[in-house]
């Protein structure tokens, strides 16, 4: 069998094209979480007409879901599979004001399977967002968000013999400044996220420590836009970062608390309202006080391309260091590249195809993972504030860990009512 690396090779030749295409019609742009299910309502377009609060409009949502897992443990060898159903509800509470914004977000799901009850999962998110238009020139933005989430089996910071998903928990503040001089913008802005992790029970028996991994972490960054025509600007941008774990020796083996940055330039763009994004690149690095140091290029692309009135197309690609759960290993390289293609089929009928690959390079270890994924999936408009959509997803891991490969299918129906 073909591994993924040479199975994507031909798809990311394409991307790249579509990129260079797209690059070459201008004229002379993390966190410790890993995969879960981390819904961000703040970040969802609100659908439905809604309904007026005073100086606010409230847009609920309730989707049902129904699916199929055909390895709902992402083992190796003895898959199992099982079906499950799911309730998410999501209200947005946003603001009419003509000038300053506020957000408020608030999600809350649950999961429930037949036969594996261990991987039943509740998450809930609440994410508010205040925009301050000091003046015309300067806005000064805050964030508050928690989280609970889940981390389920194919995790790459979970054990191969993890029996259950494991519960997650986030704690974030943000704050940003901008402002627009006569030939150029600033942007500033710092944030702090808390981190904490449960522990998981395996399978045969035992608990995988989790606690382990709860830190701290901590961003400055600084960006520098200068427009060159108007609808393009290039930039440099500077990240510093500093992450400290609540353990440290004698109570675990090493100490993983590391600082680090990020140094980029590129180019943000829009070409006649069809075409806009930013590309970038640089170095990052990433510095542990007992464990190897980690450093690389740095890049980073999102593009977005109206290619009909009917069909668009989005391209991203992304690296950036993660932190680990092995022992040995300070964290790994994540580099990832994407692509999302949507179609209007009919006036209610939209179809989607989605691909991505990615790779974990691990410091320290002998240990690279391989991942291609794929999702497809066709959405009904029945009613202006009814959507019945039905999507199948597809995930095959490649790596040197030992029982670490799997592939997974996963078949849902959802019905879902916005008001």
């Amino acid at each position: 069998m073909k591994s993924i690396a040479s199975k994507a090779s031909s798809w990311l030749v394409g991307v790249s094209l579509v990129l260079a295409l797209g690059l070459t019609a201008l004229p002379a742009a993390a966190t410790g979480l890993g995969s879960v299910d981390d819904f961000d309502p703040a970040n969802v377009e609100p659908e439905g007409h809604g309904a007026r609060i005073g100086g606010f409009t409230l847009y609920p949502k309730l989707k049902l879901t129904g699916g199929f897992d055909d390895n709902v443990f992402a083992a190796d060898t003895i898959e199992v599979d099982d079906t499950f159903v799911s309730l998410q509800g999501t209200a947005i509470l946003s603001s009419n004001w003509s000038q300053h914004m506020f957000l408020l977000g608030l999600s809350a799901g649950t999961r429930r399977y037949s036969e594996q009850d261990g991987l039943d999962r509740d998450n809930l998110t609440i994410d508010g967002r205040f925009v301050l238009d000091v003046r015309r020139s300067t806005q000064v933005s805050a964030r508050a968000r928690y989280s609970q989430s889940t981390e389920y089996p194919g995790n790459t910071n979970l054990p191969a013999t993890a029996s259950e998903t494991a519960n997650a928990s986030s704690l974030l503040g943000e704050l940003r400044l901008r402002h627009d001089f006569a030939q150029f913008q600033v942007v500033l802005a710092g944030s702090v996220e808390e981190l904490d992790f449960d522990d998981v029970s395996l399978v045969g028996g035992g608990t995988f420590d989790n606690d382990v991994r709860d830190h701290r972490e901590s961003k400055l960054s600084a960006r520098l836009s200068v427009p060159i025509s108007p609808t393009t600007a290039i930039f440099a941008q500077g990240t510093f970062n500093r992450r400290d774990y609540d353990q440290s020796p004698p109570a675990v083996p090493i100490n993983r608390d590391s600082e680090g940055y990020e140094v980029v330039g590129g180019v943000q763009f829009e070409v006649v309202e069809q075409v806009h994004g930013e590309v970038f690149a640089g170095y990052l690095e990433q510095d542990y006080e007992a464990l190897t140091d980690i450093s690389g290029p740095a890049f980073g692309a999102s593009l977005e391309w109206a290619m009909t009135r009917l069909t668009s197309l989005e391209v991203f690609g992304e690296r950036q260091v993660r932190e680990t759960a092995a022992v040995a290993s300070p964290g790994y390289l994540y580099s990832a590249v994407g692509a999302k293609l949507e179609h209007e089929l009919l006036r209610n009928l939209n179809l989607r195809f989605g691909a991505e690959y990615s790779q974990n390079d691990y410091e320290g270890i002998v240990r690279e993972e391989d991942i291609l994924s794929t999702s497809t999936g066709a959405a009904w408009r029945a009613t202006p504030n009814l959507t019945v959509e039905l999507a199948h997803d597809w995930t095959q891991r490649e790596t040197n860990l030992v029982g670490g490969d799997y592939t997974a299918n996963q078949v849902t129906l959802s019905v879902s009512g916005a008001f």
